[in-house]
């Protein structure tokens, strides 16, 4: 909003107006008597508690509508009890579980609060139980819309909070949990979860390969997968805010492994103009450290 003056605000505020009571008819007269809201000619010029009355009950908010980042569609579906994902999310490339985004939503709530969920769910035109059935599918675009949001308000290290907190949910997976024990090395786990698990169990969208690996040392790059080149454009992959997701999923995995101490670093990044990102994880057990203090 910061780079639009009032009139093309107000502007688009009275389109989005406009355009809905055309879509909804008598519905919208009805929405607004509700409301308590008669004089509605000019939206633009309603008190702004009555606009976000319209808005929290169209399931919008105030920079979605001025930005001119609505799907009409969605709001048509879910003002008459259809529950619907804005088309973005699911048009192209559907690679991802639903599971993904109630996570993220999951962990939003715990973290920030119930009412800062919805607020999230709000600007993306989503309803919490578009997240029950883990079976459908969606593409990248709604978590990377997700965790940008939660970058720009709550900044990087909320975001790979998130990210590392992801793992604890591998945990409970029986196939995982059957093979570690069989395995005898780290660099035996890490190949076999990054070859043969995630590509099935966690990431469809992007191709993880080792790189290098030593004793309490590895270094993994990735790339977005052959379906998503092909989809989108360059500019819709290149997320800075997903990078920092993937360090924070990378920085928690050797836990799943052990009792470790991690550090991870991001070296290359595909955001910034590389082919791939490449992170390097260092991972010690904390007896080893808490050893080390001691002598």
């Amino acid at each position: 909003m910061n780079d639009l003056t009032r009139t093309e605000i107000n502007k688009n505020i009275d389109f989005f107006f406009s355009f809905s009571r055309v879509l909804l008819g008598s519905k919208f007269v009805e929405l607004m008597d509700s409301l308590g809201i008669k004089n509605h000619s000019q939206a633009s010029k309603l008190p702004v508690t009555s606009l976000l009355s319209i808005f929290n009950a169209l399931n919008v908010t105030l920079d979605s509508v001025v930005a001119k980042k609505v799907d009409f569609n969605v709001i048509y579906a879910q003002f008459h009890s259809h529950d619907m994902l804005p088309e973005k999310y699911t048009r192209f490339a559907p690679l991802s579980s639903r599971f993904t985004g109630a996570y993220m939503l999951d962990y939003i709530e715990k973290i920030f609060g119930r009412r800062y969920q919805e607020l999230v769910m709000q600007r993306h035109q989503l309803r919490r139980s578009q997240f029950v059935d883990h079976s459908l599918k969606n593409n990248i675009l709604l978590s990377t819309d997700l965790t940008h949001y939660l970058y720009d308000f709550q900044g990087p290290k909320a975001v790979e909070a998130m990210g590392a907190n992801s793992t604890s949910l591998l945990a409970p997976n029986t196939i995982l949990t059957k093979t570690l024990k069989d395995l005898r090395t780290n660099r035996d786990m890490f190949e076999w979860f990054f070859e043969q698990f995630a590509p099935d169990h966690v990431e469809k969208n992007y191709r993880w390969q080792i790189e290098e690996s030593s004793t309490n040392y590895i270094c993994i790059s990735g790339r977005p997968n052959k379906q998503l080149i092909e989809t989108f454009d360059a500019q819709t992959l290149m997320s800075r805010p997903m990078e920092h997701l993937r360090k924070g999923f990378l920085q928690g995995l050797p836990t799943l492994f052990g009792d470790f101490v991690v550090h991870c670093d991001q070296i290359r990044s595909f955001s910034n103009g590389d082919d791939h990102d490449l992170y390097e994880i260092s991972y010690f057990p904390k007896n080893h450290l808490h050893n080390l203090n001691y002598h």
